[in-house]
């Protein structure tokens, strides 16, 4: 509906000859560093990068204006806010706006083109609706936690009361069968995969809990009330818990895989519509995590004001918390093992997970970096 106004949208005149401006050019700054294996999820790995600055713009021929699904602005969502602040869609020719919208409720429209671009986790409504035969597809990666894997490190993850267990020093997360865990989606929520995972060793599944759905804001008062005993918290949630000695974290986000990004319907996909347009947010996307997002980013003042700026949110939303791992890359088997989950919840209405290829379409950030 928003977009049906833009000439330069999906399915727009513009593009009408069925050309795409894909080129090698600006792209001699990303170097064999510029793609990593996708079967590597190791904790450690290197991630995929170019030089700063890179790759170089190649700007539409026409300015165009683009729609972003996000219900936050929050830092997993700061190679976007960088880039608005810096100028890097901008190179591009692309005019950014927000839509605030839960992503289940925008498949539709991406399905359809009339938003554009999603942010969203690999969520299992995603995975229902491909199985339906909707044409959406992850295009690039968010980020993973560095720490993650590391109970030591307090982070995101699966929090829990002490006294939820028999041996409050030395946790057993088997303990919490039977017990109450808060969620803000519930089962269908990519935070199914990590949790599932956590317990997976102790034989003991999420169905052995009660799941209350619970906002994330409120999750930890929840917990200090005793409503539920564990809550998966998000940043930067997770730091009053880490505040609470009689609180302790008891998984984590699975290591060295981006469980999230940015998904997009067939138009922007399509060499006969507007994939010039999805290969510039790409571009943009990449060149803003090499130049603003790369090491110890919340050190650097003019990244932190330009979030502060772009997000509305205060400054201690982007410094309370450590660094992320930004990756553009999809790594294989996140997915698939996710979807695993999912079944077993029954939060899908099939047994069998689909296919990765009908999930991620990895040609855009290939291409990008010169290396489709």
């Amino acid at each position: 509906m928003l977009f049906a106004l833009i000439a330069s949208s999906c399915g727009s005149d513009s593009d009408s000859s069925g050309s795409t401006s894909y080129s090698n050019q600006g792209t001699e700054g990303c170097k064999d560093a510029a793609v990593t294996s996708v079967k590597d999820r190791s904790p450690g790995r290197n991630v995929a990068r170019c030089e700063s600055g890179y790759p170089k713009a190649q700007p539409l021929p026409e300015k165009t204006k683009v729609s972003v699904v996000t219900k936050w602005k929050a830092e997993f969502v700061s190679p976007i806010l960088t880039g608005i602040e810096f100028g890097e869609f901008a190179a591009e020719n692309l005019e950014i706006e927000f839509v605030e919208l839960g992503f289940s409720d925008a498949i539709a429209q991406l399905d359809s083109c009339n938003l554009d671009f999603g942010v969203a986790g690999t969520e299992a409504a995603l995975h229902n609706a491909i199985n339906n035969d909707v044409d959406i597809k992850m295009i690039l990666g968010n980020y993973y936690p560095p720490d993650a894997g590391d109970l030591s490190v307090d982070q995101t993850g699966l929090w829990a009361r002490r006294d939820a267990f028999s041996n409050p020093d030395n946790p057993d997360i088997g303990d919490l069968k039977g017990q109450k865990i808060a969620s803000a989606v519930g089962l269908g929520s990519v935070i199914s995969y990590p949790i599932g995972a956590a317990l997976e060793p102790s034989g003991v599944s999420l169905l052995d809990m009660t799941v209350e759905k619970i906002g994330s804001s409120d999750m930890v008062l929840a917990l200090e009330n005793n409503a539920v005993q564990a809550a998966w918290l998000l940043d930067p949630y997770w730091v009053a818990a880490a505040n609470n000695p009689d609180l302790v974290l008891v998984a984590t986000q699975t290591p060295g895989e981006a469980l999230g990004g940015i998904y997009v319907g067939p138009c922007l996909r399509d060499p006969k519509r507007d994939r010039d347009v999805g290969l510039a947010f790409a571009r943009a996307y990449i060149r803003s995590i090499n130049t603003y997002l790369d090491g110890a980013y919340q050190s650097n003042p003019d990244v932190i004001a330009a979030l502060v700026n772009q997000s509305g949110y205060p400054e201690t939303a982007f410094t309370a918390t450590g660094e992320l791992t930004f990756d553009w890359e999809m790594k294989e088997g996140t997915s698939r093992d996710a979807q695993g989950f999912y079944i077993e919840f029954e939060s899908v209405d099939y047994t069998e997970p689909i296919s990765e290829d009908r999930v991620y379409d990895r040609s855009l950030y290939l291409d990008a970096v010169g290396k489709g």
